[in-house]
């Protein structure tokens, strides 16, 4: 393990009192000169060598000068003595520390600062603490809650580190996309979802260019990220909407039992979706479910009762019926939904009415009569 350096606050601390000791006094005994207060011939002493340190001193324009020069830089050294005292007081190790500083608390500490932020010796307190272990008890008794405080602020700080780095990713990714390099902007999207195990919009962005590159499986993969973050977090439309787009991915197997597990899919987020059809983007998503789900009972061959109250092509048409055709922007080689596509599926419907096809089973996905 790496041996901790000892700090060297408290010598630069030490130094500077011994500088303000050594002028104190200095100017004590000038005083003292001055009053015949001293013994013997030392008032004649102090007086001769105050005299002779006066011939050194500069003129008057040149003395101003010092006088300017010397007020920046005694604030300069303040501000760095106050950077110093809470450095010292910060690196200080207090794991290893805290048996120590726990004796000297069970002896009852003689006062404590309710508040360290608005204590008027604030800076002292942190400079006797580099030289005191009951000092730093009493400063450590005062700022309990400044770790905390601290802790939230640098995870807010990594928080928007995190989501800086997930932007400078997805911006390289729609350079190379705009190149027409569709493998190398999937690279630098996945690397996005990397920055933050638990990032959607990221995600959302590298299943659509998935589906660019035909990397059916990482799709899935993804998708079912969204799916389970997004129930994690609450966010029930990304959920759904996850849920749509494996349930296209199933269809494309083309064989009853993809559709079959197609159609499970479509329930759920239908299920999902209902409560929340207040919302415009629940509106159109469960559109799109309605659309796909109507889809998929043709592409069985068995339609069904999908018109009627409540049901899903009465649906997909009061929620899709006037929106022109679209993709999301995050699924660039989805599939487009819209009015064109809404009669298109009527059309097809319309057509198997009264076919062998028309069986009347239930499993509309409001789970009401199909």
């Amino acid at each position: 393990m790496r041996r901790r350096r000892r700090s060297i606050a408290p010598w630069v601390l030490l130094f500077v009192a011994t500088l303000f000791f050594v002028a104190t006094v200095a100017g004590a005994a000038s005083f003292a000169a001055r009053q015949v207060w001293l013994p013997g011939s030392w008032n004649a002493d102090v007086s001769r060598m105050v005299t002779g340190a006066s011939k050194l001193l500069p003129g008057d324009s040149i003395r101003s000068a010092l006088i300017w020069i010397g007020g920046i830089a005694f604030s300069a050294i303040s501000a760095a003595l106050t950077f110093l005292a809470t450095w010292h007081f910060l690196e200080m190790d207090h794991l290893a520390l805290r048996p120590q500083l726990i004796a000297i608390a069970k002896t009852r500490l003689r006062f404590i600062p309710a508040d360290i932020e608005t204590s008027r010796f604030t800076l002292l307190r942190r400079w006797w603490s580099a030289f005191s272990n009951t000092e730093k008890t009493r400063l450590l008794a005062a700022t309990a809650m400044r770790p905390g405080q601290e802790a939230a602020a640098l995870l807010s700080a990594a928080k928007e580190a995190q989501q800086q780095a997930i932007t400078a990713y997805l911006v390289r990714g729609y350079q190379y996309a705009a190149e027409g390099d569709n493998a190398r902007a999937f690279q630098e999207f996945e690397a996005a979802t990397r920055v933050d195990v638990n990032d959607i919009y990221s995600r959302d962005i590298a299943a659509g260019w998935a589906r660019c590159i035909n990397n059916q499986m990482r799709e899935l993969e993804l998708l079912q990220e969204i799916q389970r973050i997004s129930g994690e977090v609450r966010r029930y439309v990304d959920q759904a909407r996850g849920l749509r787009r494996e349930a296209e991915l199933i269809a494309k197997r083309s064989n009853a039992p993809a559709y079959l597990e197609a159609q499970e899919r479509l329930h759920v987020a239908q299920n999902i979706l209902e409560p929340l059809v207040a919302d415009q983007e629940a509106k159109v998503e469960l559109g799109r479910v309605h659309t796909l789900f109507c889809e998929v009972r043709c592409d069985r061959g068995r339609s069904g009762h999908l018109g009627g109250p409540n049901q899903p092509m009465t649906r997909m048409r009061e929620y899709l019926g006037d929106i022109e055709m679209h993709r999301r922007p995050e699924e660039p080689c989805g599939e487009e939904y819209g009015r064109e596509r809404v009669e298109r599926v009527e059309m097809r419907v319309a057509a198997m009415l009264g076919d062998e096809g028309m069986d009347g089973d239930d499993d509309a996905p409001n789970g009401q009569a199909s």
